[in-house]
């Protein structure tokens, strides 16, 4: 049987993180949740992750440095970046900056668990790291940080 990817979901705020974490579950991926940057970093150095979903303004490393770090243990994971609520200009800057640093999307608040998880399920799928599957292994690590 084939593990459900690996998502790293690096996220500041608890509720936020949470529930991104579940949707993602749900949806049949395995998490890593992190609570700052430090965490996050952490996480992706001992974990090889399928693809990261990190918040641009988390405390210590910040999602740009976090999506650098992706970047340089697997070029080929997506990374979606979560930001504020941005519209007009902000949001067409974010998203050029998005796509400057190899990330799949700039994903402004608020955040549809939903469409997130589809968007994952889809660029996994067409890099074909991903078979969707009914009877995939779902679980969200419980691990501690080191």
């Amino acid at each position: 049987m084939t593990a459900a990817p690996l998502i790293l979901v690096a996220e500041a705020d608890a509720p936020t993180r949470e529930a991104l974490c579940i949707r993602l579950v749900e949806s049949g991926f395995n998490v890593m949740p992190a609570r700052d940057g430090h965490q996050a970093a952490r996480l992706i150095l001992d974990n090889p992750v399928a693809a990261a979903v990190l918040d641009m303004s988390i405390p210590g490393i910040d999602g740009i440095g976090l999506c650098e770090q992706v970047r340089e243990c697997d070029p080929a994971a997506p990374v979606l970046l979560l930001t504020g609520s941005i519209r007009g200009a902000r949001r067409s800057f974010m998203s050029k900056l998005a796509a400057t640093l190899g990330a799949a999307r700039c994903v402004p608040a608020p955040y549809d668990g939903r469409a997130l998880a589809q968007h994952l399920r889809d660029i996994l799928s067409r890099q074909h790291r991903m078979t969707v599957r009914d009877d995939a292994p779902l679980a969200i690590s419980t691990r501690p940080a080191p």
